[in-house]
């Protein structure tokens, strides 16, 4: 993965970072059929660590894990917050649900899901790009003009195609895929021209 990125581009704090992440110590542990991979560095250096949000310290996995993401320049400071805005939603949506079937869903809360939506597509679109296909090494047909930033899995497409139909909204539907393999995902390449030559 270090090999694909540009290291004139970066700060001398995040080629360390790079190279810490590429270097970690991963164990490998199979049961049932499931491979679950360990990563003690990453156990001790982000799950361990307090995140400051809106004045408030959290020692929380999922903020932990939310601030790579901000540190890799996926997502920014104020999402962060915003994600921790719709986790305590989700939260309170779950433990009134038996009073809230009834009651109409709010304006609020449905911008809530459209920014959760894009949020999810940006960090499986930064997992694509630098993860799933720089790692597996497959050659891109260079008679593709992608849209690089609407790469997503296949997992990820199907999710959002089943929520198009349903809430009649186009975060797939007009959209032009091609399915490439990545490492261990199937990889969709949003294409925008099929004249056109372009790489990721």
């Amino acid at each position: 993965m270090l090999n694909n990125v540009d290291r004139s581009k970066l700060s001398l704090e995040q080629i360390e970072r790079l190279e810490l992440l590429a270097h970690y110590n991963y164990i490998k542990l199979e049961k049932d059929g499931y491979v679950q991979w360990l990563v003690p560095q990453y156990d001790k250096l982000i799950k361990s660590r307090k995140i400051k949000v809106k004045g408030k310290s959290y020692k929380n996995i999922l903020l932990n894990s939310i601030m790579f993401f901000v540190e890799q320049e996926v997502l920014e400071k104020k999402e962060m917050e915003i994600l921790l805005e719709i986790r305590e939603l989700r939260n309170y949506l779950v433990h009134e649900m038996a009073s809230l079937l009834m009651v109409p869903v709010k304006e609020e809360w449905e911008q809530l899901f459209y920014i959760l939506i894009n949020l999810y597509k940006k960090i499986n679109n930064y997992w694509c790009i630098n993860f799933e296909l720089a790692i597996a090494g497959n050659e891109i047909p260079k008679h593709f003009k992608l849209d690089v930033s609407n790469i997503i899995t296949v997992d990820l497409r199907n999710l959002f195609l089943s929520i198009d139909m349903i809430l009649g909204t186009k975060f797939v539907m007009d959209k032009k895929y091609v399915f490439f393999n990545g490492l261990y995902d199937g990889i969709c390449l949003a294409i925008i021209d099929k004249n056109s030559s372009t790489e990721v």
